[in-house]
């Protein structure tokens, strides 16, 4: 009698794996014997504490939807997660190309700024590149020494920058204002920062102030148009050093957030959600509005103050130009409250939940804000907003911004490339904005969302795209 490997008791035992979650597979079926069993796959094993308890129903039902032939869309997951650490990142998620990316643009933005000026100061307007009898090396050599000679960060333009960056930093905590209150944040249980905003009276002192230094001569406008190459080393210099300052002082205090461990990308990035200096100024809402709007202004009314006491008379191309960014610093001014999402949007969040502010700003329009709007209703706390403009596009506040970008660059001609830089460059970021924020938002609302991109169905142009 032959006796069976059961009975003799020699079948191999089925390897455990603790922790590790079997999922039936189906049983194969054939007319015929296989000579040799298929090799066996590696088993995985994972470590429970590794996953987070809600995610384990979710790796249990897509291998079983695998198993059936269904593979389901993979989950969203935010990056930070109720009850966990909220400093570090579970979303697995980077973004711009993850360090190699944000090491380019750290790099590249600040060389690209220097070749662009080098064009428009020296080469007039057009790109630098070497002449014929000129080597890649002889070239590079000759405007490293213009940038050393033109855009060395002297004492008078550290002393230019940081008084202004003071100034508007009193403006900011002392001037009149209102107070607003800021999302919840999870991870600190709800908890609502206040942001004080005063973005139109320091903009108009802003401007009181500017007058007063050129009439009087105390200090001449168009020394920002004569410096700008000084200027704009100790912008990139200081920009530098605060994200240290900040990054260090994160670490430090135990503030950070969302980080995922890679050092270049934590510190691009940024480590803290809300970085605030005495729990007063906020960074974030300072640099938004005051920093860069305000000082474009100043350098458009410094071009036009040169232009005219050269010639005696300002181009209608840079009377243009003062006009737009004086509407557009002026716009991001007062509505500085309103700057966690966009005006029309956010003052309908104001209004559902009872914390409108009505202000009458010069100049006023008429269509801010709309009495019971058009609304769909979500599983969370808030509503998405389908009427006036947002019932024609979901980001028709970028159309407009994307129509300034081409006006700005429209009405300088076409002789230079370096002034189409910025509508190029705004639109391959709005874009790539418009696609995280679709795919936060489709995680957020789920059905909600689908149903709102089957009523709007356009995202920059109506009936276009």
């Amino acid at each position: 009698m032959t006796l069976t490997r059961s009975q003799k008791g020699i079948t191999p035992r089925k390897t455990e794996h603790p922790g590790f979650v079997e999922t039936p597979r189906r049983r194969r079926k054939s007319g015929h014997a296989t000579p040799f069993p298929p090799p066996e796959k590696p088993a995985v094993t994972i470590d429970p504490s590794d996953v987070p308890e809600d995610n384990i129903k979710v790796l249990v039902e897509t291998d079983l939807a695998k198993t059936n032939g269904h593979v389901p869309k993979k989950p969203s997951k935010p990056s930070y997660q109720p009850g966990k650490d909220a400093k570090r990142d579970y979303s697995g998620h980077v973004e711009f190309g993850g360090s190699l990316g944000v090491s380019a643009i750290t790099v590249g933005f600040p060389a690209l700024m220097y070749y662009m000026w080098l064009g428009a100061t020296y080469y007039d307007g057009h790109l630098p590149l070497p002449q014929s009898n000129e080597t890649w090396k002889e070239f590079v050599q000759h405007i490293g020494g213009l940038v050393y000679a033109g855009a060395f960060p002297t004492i008078k333009a550290w002393t230019i920058y940081w008084t202004f960056f003071i100034f508007e930093a009193a403006c900011y905590l002392y001037l009149p204002g209102v107070t607003v209150k800021g999302k919840p944040l999870p991870h600190e249980g709800g908890k609502q920062l206040t942001y004080y905003c005063s973005g139109v009276w320091s903009f108009y002192v802003t401007i009181v102030a500017m007058v007063i230094l050129h009439t009087t001569g105390l200090f001449k406008l168009y020394t920002l148009i004569d410096e700008f190459g000084p200027l704009m080393s100790v912008a990139i210099v200081s920009g530098f050093l605060l994200s240290v300052i900040f990054y260090v002082s994160a670490i430090y205090r135990g503030a950070e957030h969302r980080m995922t461990g890679h050092l270049i990308y934590d510190f691009f990035m940024g480590a803290e959600l809300n970085p605030r200096i005495f729990g007063l100024l906020d960074f974030k809402m300072f640099f938004e509005v005051r920093i860069p709007w305000y000082m474009l202004l100043l350098t458009s009314c410094g071009a036009a103050a040169r232009q005219y006491e050269q010639f005696g008379w300002v181009s209608g191309e840079l009377m243009f130009l003062v006009m737009a960014h004086f509407l557009y610093a002026n716009a991001c001014a007062k509505g500085e409250e309103m700057i966690v999402t966009t005006c029309q949007k956010n003052a309908f969040r104001h209004e559902e939940r009872g914390t409108l502010l009505v202000r009458n700003t010069f100049p006023q329009l008429p269509w801010r804000h709309i009495k019971n709007p058009k609304t769909i209703s979500t599983d969370t706390e808030d509503s998405l907003f389908v009427d006036g403009w947002y019932a024609y596009a979901r980001k028709i506040h970028y159309t407009c911004d994307f129509y300034f970008a081409i006006s700005w660059a429209v009405v300088t001609g076409f002789g230079s490339p370096f002034p189409w830089f910025y509508p190029v460059f705004f639109s391959i970021m709005i874009v790539h904005r418009a696609i995280r924020d679709s795919q936060k938002c489709e995680a957020k609302y789920g059905e909600a969302w689908k149903e709102y991109t089957r009523q709007v169905p356009y995202l920059f142009i109506p009936y276009v795209f």
